[in-house]
């Protein structure tokens, strides 16, 4: 879907994102990723990503990355290293399905004022499968006070009863609905 077909593999590399800018491959099939360096913001297009014991390093407010164009994604023990959020799952797409994978992550921030979850889904009307093994966000907010209104009723109805790990993992917004969050084989 919008892809040429392109196969792409990176191991053993230092990509370097923008600040603010859309940073990432277009216009290709799969891309994987191993023993690699993400520094800045990075964007993911391909139709399918795997990103295998990766360090993603964030100095500014901006994400880590976004999952943007990629209907399936895997990240599998990655360290996420920022100064305030992590990882944005979010498309502009008002339908398809985009599954998404933490696996033995860890998720590190260095400015607990933030207020964030480590991962933040936003849902205009797309669904989201987000499946989440193992990984820990000690650092980051747990919800109780999340600077982010719009996460309230995630917070508030969904993750009601979930424990603050799992609330320092993720929150969401937008069409909650159409998000579907599985925490080490609990669905919230």
């Amino acid at each position: 879907e919008g892809h040429a077909g392109a196969k792409l593999s990176i191991t053993d590399a230092t990509l370097v994102g923008g600040t603010s800018n859309y940073v990432g491959f277009q216009h290709t099939d799969t891309e994987y990723y191993e023993n690699c360096k993400f520094t800045g913001l990075s964007f993911f297009y391909a139709g399918k990503v795997v990103c295998k014991n990766c360090t993603f390093e964030q100095s500014t407010y901006e994400y880590c990355f976004w999952t943007y164009g990629s209907k399936d994604i895997t990240f599998d023990g990655c360290t996420f290293n920022t100064v305030g959020k992590a990882a944005k799952v979010y498309n502009e797409s008002k339908e398809g399905t985009f599954n998404v994978t933490f696996k033995d992550c860890t998720f590190n921030t260095s400015n607990k004022e933030k207020n964030k979850p480590a991962i933040a889904v936003n849902s205009l009307g797309a669904t989201f499968n987000v499946t989440i093994t193992n990984c820990t966000a000690p650092d980051f907010a747990n919800g109780n006070s999340c600077e982010d209104d719009a996460m309230t009723d995630w917070y508030t109805n969904r993750m009601a009863s979930a424990p603050a790990a799992a609330r320092q993992l993720v929150g969401c917004e937008g069409n909650l609905d159409k998000i579907n969050v599985s925490i080490d084989g609990t669905t919230y």
